[in-house]
């Protein structure tokens, strides 16, 4: 594998009714019937473009949809975790994020009769404040970590943060590789580009110039997705702008909501497939052992 021009896409595999309906309710609840047709979408696109990828699955979907995780595999994608109930790794205790993982992890090496070994935390919920949940990770065997978002944003993000993929030495002994979630960056901002909307505000020519000069520095670029994101119906958002005990969400809410989840959301496909037919792609795990052979390890304090 030459070091230029090689993406990785991380699917944040997650039903969008059922994490919505686990956060106002407060327990687990079932996912909504369109994950199998979204599943269908994405599996369909990758396969037409050849195109291989990281499912980055949460536990509670997989407990529910154990068949539509053994159809991801053996359509030849790589299986992480995503926790299992997509509560922020900040709103956890360490206790509760090791049996998270360990419950999630034993799971899935159950449905794909092979061990995961990557891990990307839900909301991208690795920060200053918990950097030390890597040494969690590797005590579980887990290998790699794309969870840290190198920008200074409003809910997450590390300012500073090595942009590049880096193998990590932490102070328990153990080594991770980390993915940071890709950003464009000028001498005036920095900019996440790399899926969510993001990439769906975008329009294509900025995405293909942003993408083009990253790619040109022989720097080696971290997408994510979610299912929804392709569904060709819009996530309803009706049933969550009335929230237990707070009146009902104001006219700006309901707006960013819609913005955030709804908008131009028919032009992530095509903007996907543009990605797909210019780079090469590899699964996090392809990638993580390049990074283990080819990089010197850095020292990375977790305290």
């Amino acid at each position: 594998m030459d070091n230029i021009g090689y993406f990785t896409l991380g699917v944040d595999f997650e039903d969008f009714l059922q994490c919505r309906n686990t956060k106002l309710e407060d327990k687990v609840v079932s996912p909504s019937y369109r994950i199998e047709e979204q599943t269908d979408i994405l599996l369909s696109l990758l396969e037409a473009n050849n195109i291989r990828a990281t499912f980055f699955v949460l536990g509670m979907l997989a407990s529910y949809r154990p068949d539509l995780i053994k159809r991801i595999n053996e359509a030849g994608h790589e299986i992480g975790i995503h926790g299992f109930t997509h509560k922020p790794l900040t709103t956890l205790s360490d206790e509760m994020i090791e049996q998270e993982l360990y419950e999630t992890q034993s799971t899935l090496s159950n449905l794909t009769s092979s061990p995961v070994v990557g891990f990307r935390a839900p909301c991208f919920s690795i920060t200053n404040k918990n950097i030390h949940v890597l040494q969690i990770l590797t005590k579980l065997g887990f290998e790699y970590d794309s969870s840290i978002v190198p920008a200074n944003m409003l809910r997450y993000g590390i300012e500073n943060f090595s942009t590049q993929d880096e193998v990590y030495l932490l102070q328990n002994e153990s080594s991770i590789v980390e993915f940071p979630i890709t950003i464009y960056k000028s001498s005036m901002f920095n900019f996440p580009i790399a899926g969510g909307g993001y990439m769906r505000l975008l329009p294509k020519f900025l995405i293909s110039y942003f993408f083009n000069k990253i790619a040109s520095q022989n720097k080696n670029v971290n997408l994510y997705c979610h299912p929804y994101e392709f569904d060709k119906k819009a996530v309803c958002l009706k049933d969550f702008f009335v929230l237990p005990g707070n009146g009902n969400s104001s006219f700006y809410e309901c707006l960013f909501s819609f913005i955030r989840f709804n908008l131009f959301r028919g032009s992530i496909t095509n903007k996907f497939k543009l990605l797909f037919s210019k780079y090469n792609f590899v699964t996090f795990k392809e990638r993580a052992n390049y990074v283990k052979e080819r990089n010197k390890p850095a020292v990375l304090e977790c305290a």
